[in-house]
């Protein structure tokens, strides 16, 4: 992949264009190790350091959800990091494993695809994550987990302040699909960016989804025999708990 100069003015990054092929690679000789990659859909930042005769690629997070000067910070930190430890990665070996999407990481924390060991997932409590997700963050779902960013998850929750308990409800949604793939993948994959995002108090503890403290909305929802219309409670459910 060929790489353009060019100086990452919001200018600049918000007129980059990709010019075919998997992505459009451009660099600004200001900032040394980071890049912008422009596809046909995102322009994401990616962190790449040749470090004793191998590269190293990282991601970042996404224009314009992360700015320049974040990325920036960033590629700083992680370069100063292997300087420093010599390493980037557990397991250099293994970092060509297939990524899997948001989508795909549900199902497994859902269905326990990835160990059997972990109390059961609810059928309440899966119905439940995935109507949150699906109904806040659709484009997540189809996004590679890495390419999702803490700044991502921080200021989606930000801007849900007026609905606080359903923003708490979609950071735990997001927090148990990570917390699952940390515990059982032993690729060297560290990335959880729910890490640190603060949620909100909740008004009542009940109105937080808690498995030791059912919802009784969840129970009834749950015997609606006809799935169409159990999503479209489940749906009611999910944005409107706020205004009551």
């Amino acid at each position: 992949m060929a790489t353009a100069e060019m100086k990452f003015t919001k200018g600049a990054l918000d007129d980059a264009a990709h010019t075919g092929g998997q992505a459009t690679r451009y660099r600004d000789p200001r900032y040394p190790n980071l890049y912008l990659e422009v596809g046909a859909r995102s322009k994401t930042w990616r962190f790449r350091k040749f470090w004793k005769g191998q590269n190293f690629t990282e991601t970042l997070g996404t224009w314009p959800q992360m700015s320049v000067v974040e990325a920036a910070q960033e590629t700083a930190v992680r370069s100063d990091s292997i300087e420093e430890k010599g390493v980037l990665i557990k397991d250099a070996g293994q970092r060509n494993a297939p990524e899997i999407t948001l989508r795909l990481a549900l199902e497994q924390h859902v269905t326990q695809a990835l160990d059997p060991r972990p109390r059961k997932v609810s059928a309440e409590t899966a119905a439940g994550y995935a109507a949150m997700l699906r109904l806040h963050v659709p484009r997540w779902l189809d996004m590679p987990i890495t390419d999702i960013t803490r700044q991502m998850v921080n200021e989606k929750i930000k801007a849900m302040s007026n609905k606080p308990t359903t923003a708490s409800c979609l950071l735990r949604a997001l927090g148990a699909v990570y917390s699952t793939q940390l515990a059982y993948r032993d690729d060297g994959y560290e990335h959880d960016p729910t890490y640190r995002v603060k949620g909100y108090e909740a008004r009542t503890r009940e109105l937080l989804f808690d498995e030791a403290k059912r919802w009784p909305a969840i129970d009834a929802i749950s015997k609606v025999p006809n799935m169409t219309r159990r999503a479209a409670w489940l749906a009611l459910l999910f944005t409107c708990v706020d205004c009551h």
